[in-house]
């Protein structure tokens, strides 16, 4: 057989990595054939083109053919390999080149493939289409098109300008950031799963962006120009990126500091930008210049393409004909086998035919008929031989050679075009393979450009910051050198007045000098005339007077010059006054000195005149011998006299204590035999026993009281409470008899407990039971909300009732009610009989809220031939509402009616919906009535309201309205206003039975409501990853989640509407805020806390909250969502309340439940999830434009108020509004006015209570209501101002709490309006009041609702701070610190022993002196080059040791009259001579710090004081801990320092007088780190009477001023904590304006006049004098830290201060 075959091949060419679409048609044939089986030689096609024809052309066809399409000379390069097509690596396996973005590309190609690092491009060498950044530097980024979400990115791509981003948006986006849709799309693209999509609008109409509504673009009726808006649109996107683009840039520039430095920086950048733009410059002209060349190129590739094209079509035309002749020749050989076929067939059968007739020959058959047929087919035998195929072979053969020709032809035209292709080709690539190499080139120098630019940036941020160091030096260097030149110029001052008296004395001296010489020769005539006198030495006594008496009149001339030395501030004026005052009294001393040297002389005259006269000398001579003798034993009789006085004074002593001991010792024997002999033997046993049986009985008591309620606490959490379980009835039995015998049981338990705590008192081992007594009120109030949550109704046969506890805090309840249960009654039977007996006309009682034994307001529930009433009576007036029939069904599966009962003031609604636990519940239209009165607070008696459910006692007789029967049928309760309530919960149930229950359908809910007081507790396995969950709250301050174990915890917070996350991480402190509020919220928001991420802590807020807790994944057992227990609270010092709103889908990696559950209903309440209370700041104020008009009918306003002010500007304004009108407050009383007159109330509204107004407007005129009894005074004129076109809470006029404010015209439902939906100006706390958040115990704060009363909630900021670690009995000095201490005289004057400890790094500086009588220092210690020094009279004692090393030394020293020890850390220096010019007469006080005095005797001792620690200062073991006076002395701290000023309060403050200023304005910026946040800060005041004041309160930051023409105060709330950090403070005042800044927060009033200049003023820091203290709000003294504070951008220095308290102007502590 021959074959013959054709085969026709397709290849594609690539250049240069660039696809080009041409199709190269390689041809080859093998034709194949059937021939007959005579054995002829096979023919291939190939030996048949040899054969044909074997030129050059043919072969280099053949070659190529089989160099690129044979398959055995072609292999695959390897992974991370491509064969290369041109160049010097021409057809070789050549690396990928990716950048390092990809280790894979085609390997025909080169082209990258799986490029990494959100990389494209053939070499990954750009970002993938919507990120941002450079793949070379693998910085791309997903684009923030609106959001970094990437279902969120709507851009194709976009560009990083510093911080802001140009996107470039996907086609029907729009927008800087893609964040809306572009014209003929609409959607929300910032929605979740939000996108645009085209309009499909006709008639040329445009659709809403949002809605997609069609609508005329240019409709005549709107006057809207639709074009011109999107062109104005577009304009106004331009102009914000410009102006934000202009604000980056200035702030840029603004931050640079003009220096050198920065110049240097800055021109290096401009040569940067300017290579960088000649080579981007040249990059572009090479671009510019190869666009012809290209374009040539691609249209000579067209052109190749297209004669290729061309050739594709012949060669496919050719290949159909040679399909179409294979088909032919198929068929031929069809028929020619299936010819061949058949023949063998028939000569089968005629070889079986002749076997046949050779077997019928055999049995004689019929052989003519044989003979016969063999010659037939014989003949047709031959004539079958005879036929051949020749016509159709040489059909055959001759189309065979017509495809030869065919082939040569196409291979002609072919091969000649292809090759002159190819070289063209190469060409091509090669002139680009140098483009790129250029490009290349360009590329790499733009990429060390950018390099460049950024090493640049980074050497400027390095200059910078040492351009700042070196300012920060340069400044500090600055203050110092002024600092220098002051001294300097003192130090010259000094001088000179130093020189000037060493002048004046230096005459002194000469003039001394002759007095002297005169007195010494008037002395040697006095001896000669003495020696001719006996009895002249009586007048001795009058010379050593007058020497005495100059003396003292020289100590008092030094005592003058040191009191105007004290008095006087230390000024070079100030030192001329004192020098001039000394001199003046020097020379009065001397002149009196003189005069009383001239009186002795006349005195010595006299005398020797008289002694001449009598001729005494030989008497004078013997009485003095005899003198000097008596003189001698004299002393030496005193010496001995004193010794022994001071023996017998310590005997005496010694004898009078042990007399002392010895009468107290028998007075204790005689009190302890009298109690003997009063005790009884039998009685002490008798004693003994009952403590102990009672002890033993409380014990057994609480153990019994603590085992059931943690069995029921956990079988609480284990059960799974259902309507359809069976162990419901016993379950319930089992909490209703428990709680029954506990509420029973546990009084007189209390009572035997502190019985027994009484008795154990006597005991020699008390007995402290109030952990247990603590313990069993926990498990109390868990089992009753355990209670409280279950949910199930119950069944009321008609005598049977139950008294549910109620609420606590009734305040609410004056003004706002909601009620929602469920309830049904049963079915009547068949017959008459039964149902006459069942049908009640009279009615059934249902519900009783009020007094039970006086009756006046109320709410109550009553049943009326089968339809529910809802009735109120508030002030007298009684209201009812008809709601519906109740649905009746069978108590086994019964269908409940759903209640909702609201009532607001006197207004109220009733929504009921029939058969709410059906699959189909019906609500009907809501029942409203809007009675015309205007008294609506429902006040009842705390101690004695009740809530009676089905029924009621006999000893209570309810209103008439309500004397019905009890109730039959099924009740269940869900909350009363926004708590949770359960029937089971029940204060006391009459005639209810385990049996009486109802079955009724699984009501479906959506979430789990948390109503503020408790939370939900889950476990984390430690294969867990994150937790999430979605919640809905309105709150600002709660607490959220918490987690935590014995060293690490995360505590997350809502604090002012945002997220802050706390924390202690591997001793690492974490403190995180939103940088957004998210809170409040209306709609469920997704919370996620990531446990497994190593990137730092981090809160980020997109459409959901991502909280980042760094990677702690197994480190945590369990987390508390919604709240925390009373134990974590105190642990943490958190007072937060619990967060009131709803979770869903919590889960921890997976959905989880709750395994501990406190305060938790399934179901949200959304209507009543609003914020109904809140509390203004100064400053603050809530305001909303009113969304419906009010009508003709009037405007009703109803609100309650509280505050300490008596006047209060706005209360209310509800501007906008057709009857409009202002609420205000008065000297106290209510006043509402319009623009034409005014209401006032006629009684005075009480301070720091809650007030209730309702007041009404119309075009008749107005009416007031002021807590329900006042109705106002008549009207008077008024002259109100315009009204703003919005209502207006608080005005920032207003500092107190607001509640329940209801606005009849403006509102659709009937509860309070939710203050969160206001627009919040300046702070604003929502959720509660601040003024009635004292301190309680956390235990019954958890009992109580944070809704309702008060006490649920207590800002952490409003607490004192932690004080830092002090040191018991020490004080830190300073320089110019001084301290005095009051003693006895006695105690100073009797051989005092002195010792303290001292800690100093000072070489030199006072320690401690002490004065005499004339206030000359007698006793001074102090340190010279490091080594204690003890100056006594004219002596001084060293030490050998130096203690200025840091460290504690102790120092003792003793003085005595003729003697003096010291001893510095045990080590004794002893004074071995006699004292000179010490009289020991020391006089209190004891002074610490620097000296009082300077007397020229003392020049020598160091004038200020030491800085360091003294401890322990004690004289003659008496501890001194009270100073008298306290100038700069603060308490020695543990732990580091920092640089600051520290104020310890208890007055201390400093004062800078006569401070100097200039302008109208003022700006005062500082820094502060409070440890009590209430004190005084700042207050300043100039000649003029204006004052500014800065104070602390409660938290708050307050400012003050008044400008002698008017009063302004306004006040912000910090952020964040005030404890443990510093803070940024500034105010400014300006003309018009005066704004306070605390950190990110700020508040700003107006000015109404303008201040006058002032000369000078006095500015008084951490607190007040007494005699500037009034006027002043605040007059504690501030306490904490106080740095760089600045007055009109100039640091304010305390060198010159006058300080006054324990303060320390260098340090603070640092924890």
């Amino acid at each position: 057989m021959h074959l013959w075959h054709l085969r026709l091949e397709m290849a594609k060419l690539l250049f240069f990595g660039v696809r080009i679409g041409v199709l190269v048609m390689l041809f080859s044939l093998e034709l194949w054939v059937s021939a007959d089986e005579m054995g002829r030689p096979t023919t291939f096609w190939w030996d048949s083109v040899r054969q044909v024809k074997n030129n050059s052309s043919q072969e280099a066809l053949r070659q190529f053919f089989r160099k690129y399409c044979d398959s055995s000379h072609i292999k695959d390069c390897d992974h991370g390999y491509y064969r290369e097509r041109s160049g010097p690596y021409k057809g070789r396996c050549v690396p990928c080149n990716c950048n390092g973005l990809s280790g894979d590309c085609d390997p025909h190609t080169g082209k990258c493939l799986n490029c990494q690092f959100n990389t494209a491009g053939d070499h990954c060498e750009r970002c993938m289409e919507g990120y941002y950044g450079s793949a070379i530097l693998r910085t791309c980024r997903m684009c923030p098109c609106p959001l970094t979400d990437p279902a969120k990115s709507f851009a194709v791509g976009c560009l990083g300008v510093g911080d802001e981003f140009e996107c470039l948006c996907k086609p029907g986006y729009s927008g800087v950031r893609c964040e809306r849709c572009a014209l003929g799309y609409y959607g929300s693209p910032l929605a979740e799963r939000g996108s645009c999509q085209p309009c499909d609008c006709e008639h040329g109409y445009v659709c809403d962006p949002l809605t997609g509504d069609c609508y005329e673009a240019d409709d005549p009726d709107t006057d809207n120009c639709f074009d011109c808006d999107i062109c104005v649109v577009k304009l106004m996107d331009d102009l914000a990126a410009m102006d934000e683009e202009f604000a980056r840039l200035i702030d840029q520039l603004g931050s640079l500091s003009p220096n050198a430095t920065s110049y240097t920086g800055l021109e290096k950048l401009e040569d940067a930008i300017a290579d960088t733009k000649v080579l981007v410059q040249k990059y572009t002209e090479s671009v510019f210049k190869l666009k012809p060349k290209i374009s040539e190129l691609e249209s000579h590739l067209q052109n190749v393409k297209d004669d290729l094209t061309a050739l594709n079509d012949k060669a496919i035309e050719m290949s159909c004909s040679a399909v179409q002749l294979l088909k032919s020749i198929d068929q031929t050989y069809q028929r020619g086998d299936n010819l061949r076929s058949e023949s063998v067939n028939l000569l089968q059968k005629i070889q079986e035919f002749l076997d046949k007739l050779n077997r019928s020959n055999n049995t004689g058959g019929n052989t003519e008929d044989a003979t016969r047929m063999l010659k037939e087919a014989q003949r047709m035998l031959e004539k079958m031989r005879r036929q051949t195929c020749r016509v159709q072979r040489e059909l055959a053969n001759e189309e065979l050679r017509k495809a030869h020709i065919l082939l040569s032809l196409v291979l002609e035209d072919l091969i000649v075009p292809l090759n002159g292709s190819l070289i063209a080709a190469d060409r091509i690539r090669q002139d680009l393979m140098d483009r790129a190499e250029d490009l290349r080139d360009i590329q790499e120098a733009i990429i060390d450009a950018q390099l460049d630019v950024l090493k640049a940036n980074g050497v400027n941020k390095l200059n910078e910051e040492q351009l700042k160091n070196i300012l920060k030096h340069f400044k500090a260097l600055r203050k110092n050198q002024g600092n220098i030149i002051a001294n300097l110029n003192m130090a010259r001052g000094t001088l000179k007045d130093a020189s000037d008296l060493q002048e004046m004395m230096d005459e002194l001296k000469e003039n001394m000098t002759h007095l002297a010489a005169l007195i010494d020769g008037a002395k040697y005539n006095l001896e000669a005339k003495l020696e001719l006198l006996s009895n002249a030495t009586a007048k001795q006594e009058v010379v050593r007077q007058a020497e005495e008496h100059a003396q003292e009149l020289t100590k008092l001339a030094i005592d003058l010059q040191m009191v105007i030395m004290n008095i006087k501030n230390s000024t070079a004026v100030h030192k001329a006054i004192e020098a001039i005052n000394a001199f003046t009294a020097i020379t009065a001393a001397i002149n009196e000195a003189e005069a009383a040297a001239k009186l002795a002389k006349e005195a010595a005259d006299h005398a020797l005149k008289d002694v001449q006269k009598q001729d005494l000398q030989n008497k004078a001579k013997d009485l003095i011998n005899n003198a000097n003798a008596l003189l001698v034993n004299a002393k030496e009789a005193s010496i001995q006299l004193e010794d022994v006085a001071q023996k017998c004074e310590a005997y005496k002593n010694l004898i009078q204590q042990a007399e002392d001991k010895q009468k107290q010792l028998k007075q204790v024997m005689l009190d302890v035999l009298e109690k003997m002999n009063n005790i009884k033997r039998g009685d002490i046993d008798i004693l003994i026993n009952q403590a102990k049986e009672g002890a033993a009985g409380v014990n057994a008591t609480a153990a019994d009281a603590l085992t059931r309620m943690q069995n029921i606490s956990e079988d609480l959490n284990k059960v799974n409470v259902s309507t359809q379980d069976p162990n419901l009835n016993n379950l319930l039995d089992g909490v209703n008899k428990t709680l029954t015998e506990l509420d029973q049981t546990f009084p007189s338990l209390i009572d035997k407990l502190n019985d027994v705590e009484n008795q154990t008192e006597h005991l020699p081992g008390p007995t402290n039971l109030s952990s247990s007594i603590e313990r069993i009120k926990v498990l109390i109030e868990q089992t009753r909300d355990a209670a409280n949550r279950i949910r199930g109704p119950i069944l009321f046969s008609g005598n049977a009732h139950i008294e549910l506890r109620p609420p606590k805090d009734l305040e609410d309840f004056r003004t706002f009610t909601a009620l929602n249960f469920t309830l049904h009654q049963p079915n009547t039977r068949g017959d008459g009989r039964r149902r006459r007996q069942l049908d009640y006309t009279d009615g059934q009682f249902v519900l009783y809220l009020g007094n039970k034994h006086e009756v006046k307001d109320f709410i109550g529930l009553v049943v009326r031939n089968g339809v529910l009433f809802c009735l109120y009576k508030l002030g007298g007036q009684l209201h009812e509402i008809e709601t519906s029939e109740i649905t009746k069904s069978s108590n086994d599966k019964a269908f409940m009616d759903r209640v909702d009962f609201r009532r607001v003031y006197q207004d109220a609604q009733v929504i009921y919906t029939h058969t709410f636990t059906s699959t189909e519940p019906n609500e009907l239209p809501a029942r409203i009535n809007q009675p015309k009165t205007m008294n609506g607070l429902l006040d009842l008696d705390p101690n004695d309201v009740v809530l009676y459910v089905g029924g009621y006692p006999r000893d209570f007789t309810p209103p008439v309205e309500l004397q019905y029967q009890g109730f039959k049928g099924c009740i269940e309760f869900s909350s009363i206003n926004d708590q949770i309530l359960g029937l089971y919960n029940f204060q006391r149930a009459v005639n209810i039975t385990k049996n009486d229950l109802c079955q009724r359908g699984k009501v479906r809910t959506l979430g789990d409501y948390f109503d503020g007081t408790g939370y939900g507790k889950v476990d984390i396995l430690s294969q867990n990853s994150f937790i999430k969950f979605f919640v809905l709250s309105h709150q600002m301050d709660a607490v959220l989640f918490y987690m935590g174990n014995e060293n690490s915890y995360f505590f997350i917070t809502l604090e002012g509407g945002y997220i802050v996350l706390r924390g202690v991480n591997n001793d690492a402190i974490i403190f995180e805020r939103s940088n957004v509020k998210v809170f409040p919220q209306t709609n469920f928001i997704q919370i996620r806390l990531t446990m497994n991420d190593v990137r730092p802590v981090t809160i980020t807020v997109t459409d959901y909250v991502n909280i980042f807790l760094g990677y702690v994944k197994g480190l945590f057992r369990e987390a508390y969502i919604g709240g925390v227990p009373a134990a974590i609270q105190e642990k943490y010092n958190v007072f937060l309340p619990s967060l009131r709103g709803c979770f869903k889908n919590i889960q921890v990696d997976v959905t989880t439940t709750f395994t501990e559950e406190n305060g938790i209903v399934r179901g949200c309440p959304n209507p009543l999830l609003g914020s109904r209370e809140a509390t203004f700041e100064f400053g603050s104020s809530l305001s909303m434009s009113p969304i419906v008009k009010d009508t003709d009918l009037g405007t009703m306003v109803s609100l309650g108020f509280k505050t300490s002010e008596e006047n209060v500007a706005v209360l209310i304004q509800t501007g906008g509004m057709k009857n409009e009108f202002l609420l205000s407050l008065k000297d106290g009383f209510v006043e509402m006015s319009d623009s034409k007159e005014k209401l006032t109330s006629s009684t005075k509204c009480e301070t720091g209570k809650w007030h209730y107004i309702t007041a009404f407007r119309s075009s008749a005129g107005m009416q007031l209501n002021v807590d329900n009894t006042d109705v106002g005074d008549p009207p008077s004129p008024s002259t109100f101002p315009e009204f703003a076109e919005s209502v207006i809470l608080g005005d920032g006029l207003f500092g107190g709490c607001l509640r329940n404010l209801y606005m009849r015209s403006i509102q659709s439902d009937y509860t309070p309006a939710d203050l969160s939906s206001f627009n919040q100006t300046g702070s604003v706390s929502l959720g509660f009041c601040k003024a009635e958040l004292p301190l309680q115990d956390i235990t019954m704060k958890r009992a109580r609702h944070a809704g309702i009363t008060s006490n649920s909630y207590s800002e952490s900021s409003t607490q004192d701070c932690r004080n830092p670690k002090s040191i018991k009995h020490t004080y830190h000095i300073g320089s110019r610190s001084k301290m005095q201490f009051e003693l006895d005289p006695e105690e100073l004057n009797n051989r005092p022993h002195f010792s303290l400890d001292v800690q100093t790094k000072s070489s030199e500086g006072l320690l401690l002196h002490l004065s005499g009588k004339h206030g000359v220092p007698l006793v001074i210690l102090y340190l010279d080059e490091g080594k204690v020094k003890l100056s006594v009279g004219e002596d001084e004692i060293v030490s050998s040791r130096r203690i200025n090393d840091g460290q504690w030394h102790s120092i003792k020293f003793t003085v005595k009259k003729r003697t003096s020890h010291l001893a510095v850390d045990d080590l004794r220096t002893l004074n071995g001579q006699p004292l000179k010019g010490f009289t020991q007469d020391l006089q209190s006080p004891v002074y610490m710090g620097q000296l009082q005095t300077r007397h020229q005797t003392y020049k020598n001792v160091p004038q200020k004081s030491i800085i360091g620690c003294i401890r322990e200062l004690r004289v003659s073991k008496l501890l001194l801990i009270n100073p008298a006076v306290n100038q700069g002395a603060t308490p020695c701290f543990k732990g580091r320092t920092e640089k600051g000023a520290y104020f310890a309060g208890n007055g201390a403050h400093l004062v800078l007088e006569k401070y100097y200023i200039s302008g109208s304005t003022y700006d005062l910026t500082f820094e502060l780190r409070p440890r009590n946040l209430t004190g005084l800060i700042f207050h300043k005041r100039d000649n003029l009477g204006q004052t500014v004041t800065l104070f602390l309160k409660k938290g708050k930051v307050v400012v003050k001023v008044n400008d002698g023409k008017q009063r302004y105060s306004t006040a912000v709330t910090p952020t964040r904590p005030l404890c443990g950090a510093f803070h940024n403070v500034s105010v400014s005042i300006r003309q018009k304006s005066i704004e306070l800044r605390v950190d990110d927060a700020k508040s700003r009033i107006r000015r109404r006049s303008i201040a006058r200049l002032s000369v000078h003023e006095e500015i008084y820091i951490g607190g007040l004098s007494e005699n500037r203290s009034e006027g002043v709000e605040m007059q504690t003294s501030y306490e904490g830290c106080l740095r760089n504070i600045r007055i009109h951008q100039n640091p304010l220095s305390f060198d010159n201060a006058s300080i006054f308290g324990p303060i320390n102007t260098n340090e603070c502590p640092a924890e």
